[in-house]
C-alpha cells in the first residue's frame, strides 16, 4: 500500500485523536512517520470496535504500568524497570523466544507495517488509547529481525515506564534517540533482552570475565547493538 493511500485511509481525527508525545519544539512528523501514526489510529479504531462487541474467545490481559520509587530517575529507572518486569512476568534469566508473543501475554497489541528498511524510515511507535486505556505498538516490518525485536521491547519500555498518557502516541523515528526517556527505554530493552543473571551465567559457561553493567553501560550496549544491526550484525 502506498503512503498516500495510508494517509487517506485514516479514521476521522476526532474518532481516535493521538497527541504526539516527547516532541516539544521538534519539527512535524515526516511522511513515513505520519503514515505510521495514521495506521495506528486505524488499528485502535478497529480494536475498539472489537472490544465493544466482545469479539474473540480470549480475554485480553490488562497491561499495568510499573510502580517504581519516586526518587528513581535517569537510566536507573529503565534498568530497575527491566528487572521488575522480568520478575513480574516470571521470565527468570532465560532468553525470550518471541517478544511479540510476550507483548500479547502482557496485554500490549503489536502490529506491523512495511515502510522499507532505510534509515529514514521510522522503527516503530507506541500509543495508549484514551478511551480503553489499551496499549499499542506498531513496528516497521521492513527493518532487520533483530532490530524489530529490540524495537518491540523498547516500545514496551515506554509503556511500562509510564512515558505515555492516554491519547498520546510516541513515534520513534529511530530507537537510538538521545533524549532521557529514549535512553530509559533503551536501557529497559537491553535489561529485558539481556538480563543480568542470564549474561552472568553465559559468561561463566564460556569462561569469560564478568563485569557488572551499570545502567549507563546498558544504554551504551544498546546503542552499539543498534549500530551493528545497521551493518548486518545481530543481538
Amino acid at each position: 500500500m502506498r503512503l498516500d493511500d495510508l494517509l487517506e485511509d485514516r479514521p476521522p481525527e476526532g474518532e481516535v485523536p493521538l497527541k504526539i508525545a516527547m516532541r516539544a519544539g521538534a519539527p512535524r512528523l515526516g511522511p513515513k512517520a505520519e503514515a505510521m501514526k495514521c495506521w495506528l489510529q486505524r488499528i485502535i479504531a478497529d480494536d475498539r470496535w472489537l472490544r465493544e462487541r466482545g469479539a474473540g474467545v480470549t480475554r485480553t490481559p490488562v497491561f499495568s504500568v510499573l510502580t517504581l520509587p519516586d526518587d528513581l530517575g535517569g537510566l536507573a529507572k529503565g534498568y530497575e524497570g527491566a528487572e521488575r518486569f522480568r520478575k513480574h512476568q516470571g521470565l527468570g534469566a532465560s532468553p525470550i523466544a518471541d517478544v511479540a508473543m510476550l507483548a500479547d501475554e502482557v496485554g500490549v497489541v503489536v502490529a506491523r507495517m512495511p515502510l522499507r528498511g532505510d534509515e529514514q524510515a521510522p522503527d516503530g511507535c507506541s500509543a495508549v488509547d484514551s478511551i480503553t486505556g489499551a496499549p499499542y505498538v506498531l513496528i516497521n516490518s521492513d527493518k532487520p529481525r533483530v532490530r524489530r525485536r529490540f524495537t518491540i521491547t523498547h516500545e514496551i519500555g515506554h509503556l511500562a515506564l509510564g512515558h505515555l498518557l492516554g491519547g498520546q502516541v510516541l513515534v520513534d523515528e529511530t530507537v537510538g534517540g538521545k533524549s532521557a526517556l529514549e535512553r530509559q527505554a533503551n536501557t529497559f530493552a537491553a535489561g529485558v533482552l539481556m538480563p543480568r543473571e542470564g549474561v552472568r551465567g553465559l559468561a561463566a559457561r564460556r569462561g569469560a570475565p564478568w563485569r557488572e553493567a551499570r545502567p549507563a553501560g546498558l544504554d551504551s550496549m544498546a546503542r552499539r547493538l543498534l549500530r551493528r544491526q545497521r551493518t548486518g550484525g545481530g543481538l
